[in-house]
């Protein structure tokens, strides 16, 4: 085996940050650390170079981005969008699917109801949905409608919560990620189906990897953002990408990225 490259100095951490991470059950350490080992090969940085820990919400990570002080993470938008200005977070690069597939959130409503694919229209319309962060919502609704007093929200524990919501015509509207969207499929039929898309948010960027440059070196960042078209490459190796979630990294941010983090802090 040829001699790393570069030899990082100590351990550094790597934290996604994601609810997904949770269809991975008791193997999420497991997978993570797969990862890692992958990261290190292609870079050539010694074994244990990378630490790998994964987490379900920013709340439950809390105490780790404290004191475990991360080098680089993994992020999906909005995780991203509230990590980004406190620790001055800077996009290397992104995790994709496959490159047609978009990210958004879709306004399931009662087939029948009147529910607009422009709900800025409609004042007072009932939204179900278990997203607490109102900045986010107004990015989703794309700075058209002030959240809070536009809309009467039932806040659920869950989508399929706020999905039950409207098919018992509780609310008139539930938000759902476009990556879930197969879990609804038989209530959404054309022909029969109780509920229908009656909204689309404009699209969303996947899965941020950053830097956190108070603990990641110049050096160090390059070398990632350099290594990451070689990650999910080979046999075996897409079956560690694809453990959590995406089929393929790329160096760069997302063309959406930057319209993200400009909505999430300018719209009111």
């Amino acid at each position: 085996a040829p001699p790393p490259l570069y030899a990082a100095p100590r351990p550094k951490s790597f934290v996604i940050i994601d609810p997904e991470l949770a269809v991975n059950g008791a193997k999420v350490a497991e997978h993570i650390a797969a990862l890692m080992r992958r990261f290190e090969t292609v870079l050539r940085w010694k074994h244990g170079s990378l630490q790998g820990k994964g987490f379900l919400s920013i709340t439950d990570a809390a105490d780790y981005l404290k004191t475990q002080r991360p080098a680089f993470a993994l992020l999906p938008a909005h995780e991203f969008v509230q990590l980004r200005k406190p620790h001055n977070l800077q996009v290397i690069g992104f995790a994709g699917v496959w490159e047609h597939r978009t990210n958004s959130y879709k306004g399931l409503a009662q087939a029948k109801s009147n529910v607009s694919a422009l709900p800025h229209q409609q004042q007072g319309l009932r939204l179900a949905t278990d997203i607490t962060d109102l900045q986010w919502l107004n990015v989703i609704f794309d700075g058209t409608l002030a959240p809070a007093t536009h809309f009467k929200i039932l806040r659920t524990k869950s989508e399929s919560e706020a999905v039950a919501a409207v098919r018992e015509k509780k609310v008139d509207l539930a938000l759902v990620r476009s990556d879930h969207i197969d879990k609804y499929k038989a209530d959404l039929q054309s022909e029969g189906g109780l509920l229908r898309t009656a909204f689309i948010s404009a699209r969303m960027p996947p899965s941020g990897l950053v830097a956190f440059p108070k603990n990641a070196s110049p050096k160090d960042a390059t070398a990632l953002a350099e290594a990451l078209g070689q990650v999910c490459k080979g046999k075996g190796n897409i079956d560690i990408c694809a453990d959590l979630g995406f089929l393929y990294l790329k160096a760069g941010p997302d063309e959406n990225h930057p319209h993200l983090t400009a909505k999430y802090d300018n719209y009111k």
